[in-house]
């Protein structure tokens, strides 16, 4: 794998990340909203929902990291 797809795939893993949690957050209002589930269920969700959400965070912040490493500029696209 040449360097520039090693970058290429550590920016295609970033626009995931910030992607995914916009899609979380959708499902996880659509559920909140639209449900019948128990409010204790429906905080464990949310809560559940917001741990995945750091999570995401935290991987693109390595993978920031990462491309910095490698010498790229974290806007470069």
């Amino acid at each position: 794998m040449t360097h520039e797809e090693i970058v290429k795939r550590i920016r295609e893993s970033i626009r995931k990340e910030e992607s995914s949690a916009r899609v979380y957050y959708r499902h996880l209002r659509t559920v909140l909203l639209r449900s019948s589930l128990p409010q204790n269920v429906k905080e464990d969700l949310r809560t559940t929902v917001e741990r995945i959400v750091q999570d995401d965070m935290t991987h693109k912040k390595i993978l920031h990291n990462t491309l910095t490493e490698l010498g790229e500029k974290e806007d470069d696209q």
